[in-house]
C-alpha cells in the first residue's frame, strides 16, 4: 500500500488500536498472531508506519472488521453492539472467534434486509425471571411443547431454533475451552457453537445458549444481552447452572427417560451399555446422560463422574458411536441467504466466498444445487 495521507493514516491507526483493545488483546498478542515484532504494532497504532495491503488484510481478519470499515470515513458502528468478551480465560483464538461471530450476525441481518427476508424472532417474553432449578425445568417442558419437539428433541432442535424461532446460529471451530456464546442485539438473537466439539456437545450448548436468550427476553434491567460460556464446570455461574438444567430437561425429558428405563432396566440401575444406548437414542453424549440419570436418582450408589471415569465404559462408548448417526448441527439458513443474494446479483462471487469462508474455486460446488433447484422450479412452472 502507498504511503497514506495523514488523515487516513491517523484514522486507520486509531481504529486498529480501538479494535485491538475491544478484543482485550495486547500488542504482544497481535504481534504473535501476525508474526511481526511488537514494535511494528506500536508504530502502526501511532501512525508512525504505513500499513501494507497484506498487513491490512491480516488486521481485518484478526479483528473481524471489514477493510472498508477500517479505511472508511464513517465509524464502524460497533459501540452499540453487546460485548461478548467476558470470560477471563479466553484465548486470542477464542476472542477472534467471538469477534467473527458478532460481525457475522451483522452480515446475516444485512442479507436478510437486501433480500426482504427479515424475521421477527419468536422468543417468548418471560413474565418473571427464572431463579430456581425447577423453574428452569418447567420452562424447558413449555418450550418442548411449544416447539413440538417430541420425545427425543435433539434430532430436531437445531431446525426448530433456527427456522421456527428465528435464531441466527453459527458453528465454527475455535479453542476448545470456549463452549459457546449468545447475543441479543439489534440484528436479532444469535448463538455461536464451537464446531471443534462433538455433535452431541454442540446440541447441548445450543439449548444451553437458547436458555440465556430466553432469560434475556424477560427485559429485566440486570439481564445480560450477551453471554459467553466456557467449558470449566467449577466456574459456572448460577445462570449457567440453570441453563444446564433447562438443557437437560429439554433434551432428555424426565417422562421419556422414565419410560425407556422401565422398558430396559426395570427397577435396577442401568448397565453401561444401556446408558450408552439411551444417550444415542436421545442424541446426547454419554457423559450428559450419566449426569441426567444421576440427577434423577437412577444410578444407585454410583456417582456419574466415577461411572464415566470407567475405562471400559469409555471404550464401549467409542465403539458404539463409530457407526451411529448424530444429530444435525450444521446451520443452513445463512448459507442459503448468501447464495440467493449472489444469484440475484446483490453480492459478488468474491463476497460470497468471503461470507461462506471458502476459497473462490469452491463457490460453484456450493451454488450448483441452488441453480438446479431454480431450474426445476422453472420447469414445473412451465409444465403448468
Amino acid at each position: 500500500m502507498d504511503e497514506p495521507t495523514e488523515s487516513l493514516g491517523l484514522t486507520l491507526a486509531k481504529r486498529l488500536r480501538e479494535a485491538r483493545m475491544r478484543l482485550e488483546l495486547t500488542q504482544d498478542d497481535v504481534a504473535h498472531q501476525l508474526a511481526v515484532p511488537r514494535q511494528a504494532i506500536s508504530e502502526v497504532e501511532n501512525a508512525r508506519r504505513a500499513v501494507s495491503a497484506a498487513e491490512l488484510f491480516a488486521f481485518s481478519r484478526l479483528y473481524a472488521i471489514p477493510v472498508a470499515d477500517l479505511l472508511g470515513e464513517a465509524e464502524p458502528g460497533l459501540e452499540s453492539e453487546p460485548v461478548l468478551l467476558r470470560a477471563d480465560s479466553l484465548t486470542v483464538e477464542g476472542k477472534h472467534a467471538l469477534a467473527v461471530f458478532q460481525r457475522w450476525c451483522r452480515e446475516y441481518r444485512e442479507l436478510e434486509e437486501v433480500l426482504g427476508q427479515v424475521r421477527q424472532p419468536d422468543l417468548p417474553r418471560l413474565r418473571t425471571p427464572v431463579v430456581r432449578f425447577e423453574e428452569a425445568r418447567q420452562l424447558a417442558r413449555q418450550e418442548r411443547q411449544r416447539l413440538d419437539l417430541g420425545a427425543t428433541p435433539a434430532w430436531s432442535v437445531l431446525e426448530a431454533i433456527e427456522e421456527r424461532v428465528g435464531v441466527k446460529v453459527l458453528s465454527r471451530p475455535t479453542d476448545r475451552g470456549l463452549s459457546g456464546a449468545c447475543v441479543l442485539s439489534r440484528g436479532g438473537p444469535g448463538v455461536f457453537l464451537n464446531a471443534a466439539h462433538s455433535a452431541p456437545r454442540r446440541i447441548f450448548t445450543l439449548v444451553h445458549e437458547y436458555f440465556h436468550l430466553l432469560v434475556a427476553c424477560t427485559g429485566g434491567p440486570t439481564q445480560p444481552q450477551a453471554y459467553t460460556c466456557m467449558g470449566t464446570p467449577e466456574k459456572k455461574t448460577r445462570e449457567d447452572q440453570l441453563a444446564d438444567q433447562f438443557a437437560a430437561e429439554l433434551l432428555m425429558p424426565t417422562d421419556s427417560i422414565e419410560e425407556r428405563l422401565a422398558n430396559v432396566a426395570g427397577h435396577q440401575p442401568p448397565s453401561g451399555v444401556q446408558i450408552i444406548r439411551l444417550a444415542l437414542l436421545f442424541g446426547v453424549s454419554t457423559q450428559a446422560m450419566l449426569f441426567r440419570l444421576g440427577n434423577l436418582g437412577k444410578l444407585g450408589k454410583h456417582a456419574p463422574t466415577a461411572r464415566y471415569a470407567d475405562p471400559d465404559l469409555r471404550q464401549q462408548d467409542r465403539e458404539h458411536r463409530e457407526h451411529e448417526c448424530e444429530p444435525q448441527v450444521t446451520p443452513r439458513r445463512f448459507e442459503g441467504l448468501a447464495i440467493e443474494a449472489y444469484l440475484r446479483e446483490h453480492i459478488s462471487r468474491s463476497r460470497l466466498a468471503e461470507l461462506l469462508d471458502v476459497q473462490l474455486p469452491e463457490v460453484e460446488a456450493l451454488v450448483q444445487p441452488f441453480r438446479a433447484g431454480d431450474a426445476l422450479d422453472a420447469e414445473l412452472r412451465d409444465a403448468r
